[in-house]
Order: C-alpha cells, then structure tokens, then sequence
C-alpha cells in the first residue's frame, strides 16, 4: 500500500507544486515574498521568491513577478486564496 514505481512518483510530481517556510509583506510594493524552507524541489530550499500580491475583500491574488520555465514553456504562476468563513 502507498508504494509506486519511480516513473510513478515522477509522473505524479510533475502536476504539482508545494512549499512552505515564512513568507514577507512589503505592502508599499505590493508585493508577498515566500522563504522556502520545505519544498518539492530541493534546488529551492532556503530561496526566496517574489510573489505580485493583490487584496480584495477575503481574496488573496498571488502570481510570479515575471515568467517562469514551466513544462518547456515561459509562463506566469498565479493562485487565488479565499478566507474561509467562521465556523461558528
């Protein structure tokens, strides 16, 4: 259970994307900048990347500050973040 081939793992890796580590607001430039400390990709670990930042009500709009090598192809990352709702 939970065991798979090398061709597997790598298939599976290459539609994802994860990190984490303390991130950095710099509201004057608009600007959120993450500090890798866990990442999928080794060759980022301890690097710090630059995100455009844009708030809107509860939205959190995040992409790249300019294209990046995905797949072969230049392309800019972006991710929307919603505040979840209180449940209570």
């Amino acid at each position: 259970m939970f065991r798979g081939t090398a061709d597997e793992y790598q298939e599976e890796a290459s539609g994802c994307l994860a990190y984490s580590g303390r991130f950095f607001v710099d509201e004057k430039e608009k600007t959120l900048t993450h500090e890798m400390a866990v990442s999928l990709f080794p060759n980022w670990l301890g690097n710090k990347q630059k995100r455009l930042m844009e708030i809107e009500n509860n939205i959190l709009n995040l992409q790249t500050d300019g294209p990046l090598l995905f797949n072969g192809k230049m392309k800019v990352a972006k991710i929307t973040w919603e505040r979840a709702k209180p449940n209570y």
